[in-house]
């Protein structure tokens, strides 16, 4: 039986247990080109088919923060995160084998919208806050790096299991059945729903809450008391601060990297997904081990400001030699690869290391309401920086660039201002931090 509030974990729970974020992988892997191709049999609008991929934006907002907070201020003979994930991919099962089946437009919509309300209730809402309370901080680093590989493992097989056969047409006899079809679409579907049921299965039994000391009492939803219990403690708004320094690390051209090698370097697609599974291999086999021996022997935000400011100067730099070390501003794949790496390397090892130095910083019977915070901010920021890389590449083309072509390699110089700012805020956190102004409760005694 795998237990919260525990001084330490066998490895073997947390692999056990990090399973269900392999599954997770596998569902929002589903979301992306699987559910595109479904669309794609009623609709052809490509605007219309981003707006109904992007549901789930809505249930980030309205959803998962709603009920995060709710998940520290209940308690059931069942714990107070569980009920939470088991309702929700409850629902998402039922959704996931809906999708391709639906035989018309507005059946399918409907089977997305409760697939993504289903995933954020029961999923964003709470996993974080229920694994952090079953590994203790000193175990959180390597549990995290383990986290990353079961994701890493889960995609490798959606990839080249799953995907790889959507248009496929399985036929198999049963007994007392006969003949049965299925489409690889369906098979792809019915793969997911069926490992989210076994997650389930695994956290209702597997999985027992402990009620932690200091548990906050039952308490009925308030929208401006949860806006202050969120936002109103300086302990949580300089983790948001610290949230900004990490968005900024992850921050990438998004939807026009591959425009940036196809269109603007001339180069194939074919070389895109090689260059992908090549950091997809690093971060495995050179990444993940590196971050596995540092992020619980040493300080984790140390590590994670010096990756940080690796990544932020590695945006300038790329930009740099591309624009005025390469002939023709068409750097050779090597150059490509080489640079992606680098950047592949350092920035899984901070973001590995950050990770759980947010859950230090929460005290343990607060995680709930600290991810609701978590999520609001994160998800606006990443909106923001999405939408401004777009800007940015827009007005400096219109500004540098032949008429009709787009410079996406520009959008380094976005990034690398963005890293900047995330740079200066975590010198001030790190100033807080040294003064005693920034506490870690979840590690103190």
């Amino acid at each position: 039986m795998i237990k919260t509030l525990q001084k330490s974990v066998s490895w073997w729970v947390v692999a056990l247990l990090t399973t269900t974020t392999g599954v997770q992988a596998i569902v929002e892997a589903t979301s992306g080109a699987p559910l595109t191709f479904t669309l794609k049999k009623f609709i052809d609008d490509p605007a219309l088919i981003a707006f109904l991929g992007s549901i789930n934006l809505a249930f980030s907002f309205l959803v998962a923060p709603f009920a995060s907070w709710k998940s520290d201020r209940i308690w059931t003979r069942f714990g107070r995160r569980k009920p939470f994930l088991i309702a929700g991919w409850s629902l998402l099962v039922l959704a996931l084998i809906a999708c391709p089946l639906a035989p018309q437009l507005w059946m399918l919509v409907g089977a997305v919208i409760v697939w993504q309300f289903a995933t954020d209730f029961g999923y964003g809402a709470v996993w974080s806050p229920l694994l952090y309370e079953v590994v203790p901080p000193h175990q959180r680093g390597r549990a995290v790096v383990i986290k990353r590989l079961m994701s890493i493992s889960a995609l490798v097989f959606f990839n080249y299991v799953l995907l790889s056969q959507f248009d496929a047409i399985h036929s198999i006899r049963l007994p007392l059945w006969g003949l049965l079809t299925l489409t690889g679409e369906q098979v792809i579907y019915f793969t997911a729903a069926a490992l989210v049921a076994l997650a389930v299965i695994n956290i209702a039994f597997n999985v027992r809450e402990i009620e932690p000391p200091g548990h906050s009492p039952r308490e009925s939803f308030r929208l401006v008391a949860f806006f202050r219990e969120v936002f109103g403690s300086r302990q949580w708004i300089m983790i948001y601060l610290l949230l900004f320094c990490s968005v900024s690390l992850t921050a990438g051209l998004g939807q026009l990297a591959p425009l940036l090698i196809t269109e603007q370097f001339g180069y194939t697609k074919k070389l895109l997904g090689q260059m992908q599974t090549l950091q997809l291999l690093i971060n495995v086999f050179v990444a993940l081990p590196i971050a596995g021996l540092i992020v619980d022997r040493f300080d984790r935000f140390r590590v994670f400001q010096a990756g940080l400011f690796l990544t932020t100067i590695h945006s300038l730099v790329f930009w740099i030699w591309v624009k005025f070390g390469t002939p023709g501003g068409i750097p050779a794949p090597a150059v490509i690869i080489a640079f992606g790496l680098a950047h592949a390397i350092v920035d899984t090892i901070a973001a590995l290391a950050i990770e759980p130095y947010f859950y230090d910083l929460t005290p343990p019977n607060k995680m709930g309401t600290m991810n609701s915070g978590f999520l609001i901010v994160s998800n606006v920021l990443k909106m923001c920086l999405m939408t401004g890389v777009g800007l940015w590449v827009k007005c400096y083309s219109a500004l540098f660039a032949p008429a009709g072509k787009f410079e996406y390699l520009s959008g380094y110089l976005f990034i690398f201002l963005v890293g900047l700012g995330g740079v200066a805020i975590s010198v001030f956190f790190a100033r807080e931090r040294k003064a005693g102004r920034i506490v870690s409760y979840g590690v103190a005694p």
